[in-house]
This record gives structure tokens, C-alpha cells and sequence, in this order.
């Protein structure tokens, strides 16, 4: 993946919303851009593996997710 860099993306670099990089800590920097169905997915599933955490340490709170 490093290799291809850009070549490898699975679409256009300008439908991402959100771009990345990996840190580069075994190598240079790997480009890791994010389209907006990839990144809802990924978060969804960040969103419900704290849920949990979230029912355990505000019990009967009313959770709603960043309007930023």
C-alpha cells in the first residue's frame, strides 16, 4: 500500500471529505483520504463499541453525537 500511494485509491482523491495520514513510525507516511460513506462507516462502528462504556458511566443520560 505504501508503494501505490494514490494509485491504489478505490476513487476520486476529491470525494474525500476527510484525509489522513499514517504516522510513518515504520516508514515514510502512508495517505489514507476518506469519502464519505467510508467514513460513517467507520465511525458507526466506533459509535457502537462505546456505547457501552457510555450506558456504564452515564446511566440514563441522553447521548447524542458531535455537531462539529
Amino acid at each position: 500500500m505504501r508503494e501505490a500511494g494514490f494509485d491504489i485509491l478505490s476513487g476520486p482523491l476529491e470525494d474525500s471529505i476527510f484525509y489522513y495520514e499514517t504516522t510513518g513510525t515504520t516508514g515514510p507516511a502512508t495517505p489514507c483520504p476518506r469519502d464519505r460513506k467510508e467514513s460513517y462507516a467507520s465511525n458507526r462502528q466506533l459509535a457502537m463499541a462505546y456505547q457501552a462504556v457510555i450506558e456504564k458511566h452515564f446511566p440514563g443520560e441522553k447521548t447524542r453525537p458531535s455537531t462539529r
